[in-house]
């Protein structure tokens, strides 16, 4: 028995047909790299907002019902490493967000490809609260979401928030598909969302492109 007969009486035993293996092989990386290719380009637009919507709002949900502590307290440093938290259980271990498990999702990220966040920002503003992107080369289709989680206060209009979000979703940087400012207050939360560079009036305007 020659080296190849060898390597293929290994990779076909039970007397499996060569040609077989290797044919299954090569459609198992058809349909891998198509899916791979499908996520990357963009997600499945029919379905993007509603996916978004729900991953936000029911991790939000799960941040009342298990950290009634910190919303007391008003911690917004120690929030929004939680909800971060729900979050990735739900990209993980939830199959209605399968599509969205290619992406990475990062708290307080500070990097646009391997560079640094624009100057036009401040320090403290090129580091979203979260994000869901892919890192690397980072190209403008696959920035995908961005949330900044502040804490009711009516002593403030959150206008550094409001700029930020807008300029992240704007066409001139970053490009993010949706931008959502989360004020917790004690009971239940608000939500401001942004599209385009532009504050929308209310949720049902979000558009899917």
């Amino acid at each position: 028995m020659n080296k190849l007969e060898k390597i293929i009486n290994e990779l076909c035993p039970n007397d499996v047909e060569y040609n077989e293996v290797v044919s299954l092989q090569i459609k198992q990386k058809e349909e891998l790299g198509k899916a791979i290719k499908k996520v990357k380009g963009g997600l499945l637009k029919l379905k993007k907002k509603d996916l978004l919507l729900a991953l936000i709002e029911e991790s939000i949900a799960k941040f009342y019902t298990y950290e009634k502590s910190l919303i007391r307290r008003k911690m917004e440093r120690a929030s929004a490493p939680r909800i971060f938290y729900y979050m990735q259980e739900l990209l993980k271990y939830d199959n209605r967000f399968a599509s969205l498990s290619f992406y990475d999702l990062d708290n307080e990220y500070d990097r646009d490809g391997y560079n640094r966040k624009a100057e036009e920002l401040s320090e403290r503003g090129k580091r979203p609260d979260i994000i869901l992107h892919i890192r690397e080369d980072n190209p403008k289709k696959d920035n995908v979401l961005i949330l900044e989680i502040k804490y009711e206060n009516r002593e403030i209009l959150y206008e550094n928030d409001i700029e930020k979000l807008e300029y992240f979703t704007s066409k001139k940087k970053y490009c993010y598909f949706l931008g959502v400012l989360i004020i917790l207050g004690q009971e239940k939360a608000q939500y401001l969302y942004f599209q385009k560079g532009d504050k929308l009036k209310k949720k049902e305007d979000i558009r899917n492109v």
